[in-house]
């Protein structure tokens, strides 16, 4: 109501006090008439020859009601800049005001927030208390459609203090309205009845028979949630018949000052609640903090626990496949020195009596020859790459490596195992894969060693690994790739030095 009779005092002394013949005039009839379009026309002109605050003001009032929300809040602007020129406080907490509503029809509710803050600031400094509560209640509303019922009831209670100071019944019952609707969205249903009460009270004083009958339907309905009635929703005329007021007449026994007392009264112990409220919901969050924090710590220490473990059995899986290898290699040596002191020896023997066959003598060569492959090299007095460099010249294989790097420096159990990758690659590419040409290569540089073994073979089974390779490679903590398709194989192991 408060902002109607506004715009209606624009409108009078807009008619009143220029000419008949004048475009403000018209422009105001045109606006009274709902002619919107028209009424923009005369009102800009009359702006053209005369800066003036209702034109402005209507200008921002029929952009608004035609949805074009941007053009209306920049006459709004520029009216609040032409009232604050002049000192005219009222006009500038007004259209911050109207601002803010439009600013609220395009659904950007922090800009209305805003707007509707300066407004009440204005509105209070000026002494204008209705104004500034209209101001602080839209503000309340904001926040309360975006769920934040704290600040929306601390807005409030300035609301609230503002319409008492005043003594204006129905900023105060709209006020308690408001807080009812908060305090019924919370489900504190107590608190909420008795600000719909109150407000009741408040409106049935003034007389405001349709402000009236909404707080008792909202009361009504309030108390059907708690229990109090049993229906889901009441009609006006249905929520009247419900409460305990006598007749038709909104006269409610009391003075304005008891009433006054009495929602001061509910709204701190309503106060005293949201204090009591906030403190157990500070509780319980420092509780579920202490146990957010307890369960990190604890998935923290199963994920260390798990770790360890995870350590613990892939060092005894090594150790179960550094005993197999060793044991492999026990077994080697056993079968090496069998084979030489032993098979060597018989075909010595033949040979001498058979003076010299040559069949003999090449048996007891291979013979020979295997027993020395079977026994692990001496790295102690060569490096890996004298060893390979002999070996692999002697299988008739192309062997390369880096110049000049110094091999002195790979570990010898680390080469040890490469060798006997080297044997085993070289032997499954002659054997399973028919291959008539095989390449090793040796790279190595600051930080890493790098063994290639390439064929031209038939490749591997799809899925297939070698095993025993697999084994060693993982034994010296190296990682293995494997390429295999029908034109070949290649194996490309890395270890780090």
């Amino acid at each position: 109501m408060m902002r109607a009779s506004f715009v209606g005092i624009v409108l009078f002394l807009a008619l009143h006090t220029v000419s008949a013949q004048s475009d403000l005039k018209r422009g105001v009839e045109m606006f009274e008439a709902g002619k919107f379009d028209s009424a923009i026309v005369y009102l800009r002109r009359s702006l053209d020859e005369q800066e003036t605050k209702p034109a402005y003001i209507l200008l921002t009032h029929t952009y608004k009601a035609l949805g074009q929300h941007d053009t209306a809040i920049m006459y709004g602007h520029r009216l609040i800049e032409m009232a604050r020129r002049e000192g005219d406080s009222s006009t500038v907490a007004n259209y911050w005001y109207t601002v803010g509503t439009v600013y609220r029809d395009m659904g950007r509710e922090e800009d209305a927030a805003a707007y509707f803050n300066r407004g009440a600031a204005v509105a209070t400094a000026i002494g204008d208390y209705p104004l500034a509560v209209l101001n602080y209640d839209s503000e309340a509303g904001v926040y309360k459609r975006k769920g934040d019922y704290k600040t929306a009831l601390a807005i409030l209670d300035i609301a609230l203090a503002l319409a008492l100071k005043a003594d204006d019944k129905d900023a105060v019952g709209n006020v308690l309205v408001s807080q009812g609707e908060i305090y019924d969205a919370l489900e504190r249903y107590d608190d909420a009845m008795a600000a719909f009460r109150q407000a009741v009270q408040c409106f049935g004083q003034t007389g405001q028979t349709q402000l009236y009958d909404i707080a008792k339907t909202f009361l009504s309905q309030t108390e059907a949630k708690a229990g109090l009635l049993n229906v889901q929703s009441l009609t006006s005329e249905q929520a009247a018949q419900n409460l305990d007021f006598s007749g038709d007449s909104l006269a409610i026994p009391g003075s304005w000052q008891d009433l006054k007392l009495q929602v001061l009264t509910s709204n701190a112990n309503a106060k005293d609640k949201t204090m009591k409220f906030d403190l157990l919901r500070r509780e319980y969050l420092e509780k579920q903090v202490r146990n957010l924090w307890f369960r990190l710590w604890l998935v923290a220490a199963l994920i260390v626990m798990a770790g360890v473990v995870a350590v613990l059995l892939y060092r005894h899986r090594i150790r179960l496949m550094r005993r197999y290898i060793d044991g492999l290699e026990s077994e080697r040596a056993r079968i090496s020195k069998e084979l030489h002191d032993g098979i060597c020896n018989d075909l010595l023997a033949i040979e001498m009596q058979l003076n010299g066959h040559s069949g003999i003598r090449q048996a007891r060569e291979n013979v020979r020859r295997l027993s020395h492959e079977l026994m692990p090299p001496a790295f102690q007095y060569a490096t890996i790459d004298e060893i390979l460099r002999d070996y692999l010249g002697r299988q008739e294989v192309k062997y390369t490596s880096t110049a000049g790097a110094d091999y002195h420096s790979v570990p010898q159990k680390s080469a040890f195992e490469l060798y006997r990758i080297v044997q085993e690659a070289v032997g499954n590419a002659l054997k399973h894969a028919q291959a008539d040409t095989i390449e090793v290569q040796l790279e190595l540089d600051a930080s890493k060693l790098t063994l290639t073994v390439r064929d031209n073979g038939c490749g591997m089974e799809p899925g297939t690994r070698p095993r025993l390779v697999k084994e060693r490679v993982e034994s010296i903590g190296g990682s293995l790739g494997i390429e295999s398709d029908k034109n070949g194989t290649t194996l490309t192991i890395t270890v780090r030095i």
